[in-house]
């Protein structure tokens, strides 16, 4: 399969597809998704895609969009106009980025920061480069789009892999676990597998960047990004099996970060002997009421003591319809919460001292390792297995230094968890019997007592903020 894409008086452009594009080109997909290493030919792939498209559908429309306009310009749209042959086009309007081929099929290419601009749009396919840069509910607004009768109502997705994001979930997932869903396909290619590259191309790659950039950057993984708060967060480490046991004696803590259009969260956190924190179980939710919220949490909770329950403060705000705060109507339906609200990189600091993994520490359940963190995670808590390998830093813009402020994004687990551990019972007043046992009692009695809001001061190493 050799195609003659561009021909001028100066220069003839040949696109000799590799294995994984040729697979791409043939697959009949309502939706595709092409990602991979450096080199791989996703945006040229894409591209290809969209001038064949064109070209078998007279007469359809299409969108070729990135999330940056100024992305768009000078890659993607500048690639399309270099694999397009001058001669099929009728029209171009270069300030609108808009091209009308002979045939009458119709191409837009648009930035993709804002869904109102594409709510009238009546599409037949379209193509996003970079995608992991778009937010899922674009995606689905183009989706909702692609509705005319000419082309195949078709989209496709290419660009490098970014985490465990809304395309993983979509696309990469299921292609691993061999349960594809219906309409779906994805392509993945690594730089090791391009033919045409120089031989000491990959071996300067992995000469020049640390091994999370190769394995990101040559064979296209999905299990690091740029921009990760928690890089040191490992399956294979830190999440343990869904019956792994949590002893009736371990000090159990739960706390809530509400949300509506954002999922209301609810983890359980229990303490052993030896200073390990284990995340046991997850109650996540959108669109769902404080007082159905606080029924399931109730019902999950059955036959456990907490020596505190938490809101994640910062999720404390005021219902419209009651005018009482969202806390207090938590504690109206019978979940006895206190308010924490400490500095957010001191509880990420704190996070990633438990995560990290250091020498002389027992596994809880891998035994022979001598070289174990402090937190884990049991299997089927997956919102926070995922939010753990999504929270990200917000990206830099190429104007501003690095931020060190996290997005505020894929961190409803994150907040609650942060909040537990940022109460931190450790550094409250020490029973005088010194056993686990009597500590554990200490705990329960302070439950129920007066000064059970002594707890408002502890945060670890600094005051509660008030």
């Amino acid at each position: 399969m050799i195609l003659r894409l561009h021909t001028d008086a100066t220069k003839e452009r040949i696109y000799k597809p590799e294995a994984a594009q040729i697979e791409f080109h043939k697959s009949n997909a309502t939706f595709r998704a092409y990602f991979g290493g450096f080199g791989c030919g996703k945006t040229v792939a894409g591209c290809v895609e969209a001038v064949k498209t064109m070209m078998q559908y007279p007469g359809s429309k299409g969108v070729i969009g990135r999330y940056t306009d100024r992305e768009l310009r000078q890659t993607t749209w500048s690639e399309f106009k270099t694999i397009l042959p001058q001669q099929l086009i009728r029209s171009e309007n270069k300030a609108e980025l808009f091209i009308e081929l002979i045939n009458g099929s119709k191409v837009w290419a648009m930035h993709l920061q804002n869904e109102e601009r594409l709510r009238s749009l009546n599409l037949d396919w379209f193509m996003i480069d970079e995608s992991c840069e778009v937010s899922e509910s674009i995606f689905k607004q183009l989706v909702g789009r692609t509705r005319n009768t000419v082309g195949p109502r078709r989209g496709w997705l290419v660009g490098n892999p970014e985490g465990h994001n809304w395309i993983f979930r979509e696309f990469v997932q299921p292609w691993q676990s061999g349960k594809q869903k219906p309409g779906h396909a994805y392509f993945h290619g690594k730089t090791t597998d391009v033919s045409f590259l120089p031989r000491d191309y990959i071996d300067n790659l992995y000469n020049i960047y640390d091994e999370d950039w190769a394995k990101r950057f040559i064979n296209g993984s999905w299990d690091v990004f740029e921009g990760q708060v928690f890089p040191m967060f490992d399956r294979d480490v830190h999440v343990l099996p869904a019956d792994f046991r949590i002893p009736r004696q371990w000090a159990r803590f739960r706390a809530i970060d509400h949300g509506w259009a954002d999922p209301t969260s609810c983890v359980w956190l229990a303490l052993d002997e030896e200073g390990n924190h284990y995340v046991y179980r997850c109650y996540y939710k959108r669109h769902t009421t404080i007082e159905d919220n606080a029924a399931e949490i109730i019902r999950l909770s059955e036959g456990e003591q907490y020596p505190y329950s938490i809101f994640a403060g910062f999720s404390d705000k005021t219902d419209p319809g009651t005018g009482k705060k969202f806390s207090d109507i938590y504690r109206e339906c019978g979940i006895p919460l206190q308010e924490q609200r400490s500095k957010v990189m001191s509880g990420i600091a704190r996070m990633r001292e438990l995560l990290q993994p250091r020498e002389g520490r027992k596994h809880p359940y891998r035994r022979g390792l001598n070289r174990a963190p402090k937190l884990y995670i049991l299997s089927d808590c997956r919102p926070v297995i995922l939010e753990f390998q999504q929270y990200r830093y917000k990206p830099n813009d190429g104007k501003t230094n690095f931020s060190e402020n996290p997005m505020d994004v894929d961190n409803h687990t994150i907040d609650a968890i942060r909040s537990i551990i940022m109460f931190n019972p450790q550094q409250a007043e020490q029973p005088e019997d010194p056993t686990w046992e009597g500590w554990m009692q200490h705990l329960l009695e302070r439950e129920g007592g007066d000064d059970q809001n002594d707890y408002r001061n502890i945060v670890g190493n600094e005051r509660a903020l008030r």
